[in-house]
């Protein structure tokens, strides 16, 4: 393995989880806190939020359990958007 790909395999992308048990510590009013046990929760974990067909996002976002979650969910989706709007990549 070269030094770059070296370099590059000790990093991944936070999941959805991961970012809540980082926020257990600075942000304990993270949207994700409180459905973290659930599991609507463990199926997001399964999904790259980042990477995710808008389908799946729409569907987590019908079926989000709190306002709080929804309005979380709203904020990936406008980054995303935004993202494809300015690369050209569709979303």
């Amino acid at each position: 393995m070269t030094e770059n790909n070296a370099h590059k395999s000790q990093y991944k992308l936070a999941s959805a989880l991961d970012i809540v048990e980082n926020s257990l510590f600075g942000m304990p009013d993270h949207p994700m806190t409180a459905v973290k046990d659930t599991e609507w929760a463990q199926s997001l974990e399964d999904v790259d939020i980042f990477i995710a067909d808008r389908q799946v996002l729409f569907q987590y976002l019908e079926s989000a359990p709190t306002s709080q979650v929804k309005s979380w969910l709203v904020g990936i989706i406008n980054t995303r958007q935004m993202l494809a709007a300015v690369t050209g990549i569709p979303f």
